[in-house]
Parts: C-alpha cells; sequence; structure tokens
C-alpha cells in the first residue's frame, strides 16, 4: 500500500477516547493508530457529550476545558506530540521526521454571549487555536445545518473578528450557507471547511455546494472530505474508499488541486463508514485508490497533507509588527 504523511483536519479524538463503548464497530482512532496510520497533524476537537445531550448547558464549557487538559497532558507526557499554536509550531511539526501535532478545535461555540471573552481569552491561554462556531444546532454565533434560514449574527461577527486578531483558525464546517456567505464576506484568510463532502455528489446541508468550493478555492482554502457513509452516498445506500475519492476529485475539478484535503470526522461518526476505512490506520486505502485512479504522487501529496497545511499555515501566521 502506498505511504504518505497526512493532515487530519478534524477528528474528534479525545471525545472517541471516553466514550469508546458508544462505538459498536470498534474502535476509529487513537493516538498509537495515528502515528501506525502516519499523521502528521490532528485537528483534534472538544466535542463532549454535555448533561442530558443539551448542548447548550453551561456544564459545557468545563467538559471542553477537561479535553483540552487531556490533550494538553498527552503533549506533556509523549514527546512525539506537541500543541500547534502558530505558523513556526506547524512548520516545525511538519519538518521533524518523527514530530506530530495537535491543533485544539471547539465545534460549535453554543454557550457564548457578549460577556464571554474573557473564557475564550483563557482557552486561547490553553494552547487553543481554531473553531467552528457553530454545529448543526443554530446558536448564538449563527446558523447551523439543520437551521436553513438563519444567518452570522453580531455576536457571530464579533468572534470571527477576535479570531482574525488572534491569528486562529476559522472552520466553515456545518455553517448553513446564509451564516457561509455571511462569515466569508467578514473574513479575510482562506476558507477553510475541515470536514464536509460534495453536494452535487450528495445533496446535504452538511456538504458544500459547487458555488462554495469554488470559493474555498479562490480564497486559497482547503476543504476536507470526511469518511461519514450518509453524507457521502446516496440515501439508503453504501460506499467504500473509491466514494471519498469521488467527493475529493470533484473537489480538485470544481475548486482546484490546491483545495482538497482530509477531515475525516473519525472518532465522531456513529451513522456508519464508508466500507474499508473503518479506521484511521486504513488510510493508505485511499492513497491507492487515488493512485489506480491514475492520480499523480504530488496531486496525492497535496491532498493528503500539502493543501491543508498551506491554509493552515496562512491563518496561523504571526501578524507582521
Amino acid at each position: 500500500m502506498s505511504n504518505f504523511p497526512f493532515i487530519d483536519l478534524h477528528e474528534d479524538l479525545q471525545s472517541h477516547l471516553d466514550h469508546l463503548d458508544l462505538f459498536l464497530h470498534g474502535k476509529q482512532t487513537d493516538f498509537s493508530l495515528l502515528e501506525q496510520a502516519g499523521a502528521k497533524l490532528v485537528v483534534a476537537t472538544a466535542f463532549p457529550l454535555p448533561p442530558r445531550d443539551d448542548f447548550f448547558d453551561p456544564a459545557t464549557d468545563a467538559l471542553i476545558e477537561r479535553e483540552f487538559e487531556a490533550y494538553r497532558h498527552h503533549v506533556q507526557t509523549d514527546p512525539r506530540w506537541r500543541l500547534v499554536r502558530d505558523a513556526e509550531d506547524l512548520r516545525a511539526v511538519l519538518a521533524a521526521p518523527d514530530a506530530r501535532g495537535l491543533l485544539l478545535h471547539v465545534e460549535g461555540l453554543n454557550v457564548m454571549d457578549e460577556r464571554n471573552f474573557e473564557k475564550l481569552e483563557r482557552w486561547h491561554a490553553m494552547g487553543w487555536r481554531s473553531l467552528g462556531p457553530v454545529w448543526n444546532l443554530s446558536n448564538p454565533l449563527g446558523g447551523g445545518t439543520n437551521d436553513p434560514a438563519r444567518g452570522l449574527t453580531p455576536l457571530g461577527a464579533r468572534v470571527i473578528d477576535w479570531l482574525a486578531q488572534k491569528r486562529m483558525v476559522l472552520d466553515f464546517a456545518h455553517m448553513n450557507r446564509p451564516t457561509f456567505w455571511d462569515a466569508a464576506g467578514r473574513w479575510r484568510g482562506p476558507i477553510y471547511a475541515s470536514h464536509a463532502g460534495a453536494a452535487a455528489l450528495r445533496p446535504s446541508p452538511r456538504n458544500l455546494d459547487d458555488a462554495q468550493l469554488r470559493a474555498a478555492g479562490e480564497s486559497g482554502g482547503a476543504v476536507g472530505i470526511f469518511f461519514a457513509n450518509r453524507f457521502l452516498a446516496p440515501e439508503g445506500a453504501r460506499g467504500g474508499v473509491g466514494l471519498v475519492a469521488d467527493h475529493l476529485l470533484h473537489v480538485v475539478r470544481v475548486a482546484g488541486a490546491e483545495a482538497a484535503a482530509l477531515g475525516t470526522d473519525l472518532g465522531g461518526v456513529l451513522s456508519g463508514l464508508v466500507d474499508g476505512l473503518p479506521s484511521v490506520d486504513r488510510v493508505a486505502a485511499l492513497w491507492d485508490e487515488l493512485a489506480g485512479r491514475g492520480c499523480a504522487d504530488d496531486l496525492i501529496e497535496k491532498i493528503a497533507w500539502r493543501n491543508a497545511a498551506r491554509a493552515l499555515e496562512e491563518m496561523l501566521a504571526i501578524p507582521s509588527p
């Protein structure tokens, strides 16, 4: 099988490790499997399961910080892993053969109001560097994929401006169409969606249409394709490794070879993964699939890590004095 280093733009890594009992088909990811697979960087979420499945419960904040602390503990005890806080850290991880990085991400800032920026500052000091403002549910920042109408709110605009000032990553995944375009009009960095699919191949609010893909490509951004079968395959059908390749190559055709990337969503898919990619240590099957379709090593490397690294580095770059 082909072997390429890779960047995974979205894994619910710690949540998965804490709740393996929910995954009846087995472990999707862990640090050992990531090392075996050749991962160089994982955008690792703090996406805890809240009390009573209430994602707006204020207790969620403490759970997020607990997951941050778990990631911090791992990098403190395993010298092969380090937190990525800025572009310099990212370049160092990519350059060192045995180094691997975690970039901490929050998926859905559901407990937030005008008084909570002190919380964001505290999380930033803990090493947090990436935000997806919304998840499926709409929140005080904007509209998630379960809500077709709500756009970016004034508070959401303030948070986006704060991210830009802090040189953090803005993730467009899970935004509904109005919030996506509102955010795109305000954000001056690359348009980046960590984990999604191509709506032209599988219509779904979770997937990006061709206009969104083109906007990502034109901005120098990246779109990570995930392994969630329900958002890649036709409704009620099952797909395999080739289906992930279909979505990746659609991004290449529409947005350009510099835009396609990988955001597996491993650790967070309870609805079923595509056949042949049950866990991160099987990712080489995707490189073989792409090679079998005539993709050159240069294109596979772009998809595996170069495109993601470029977009992340631009957002994380320390501003000039």
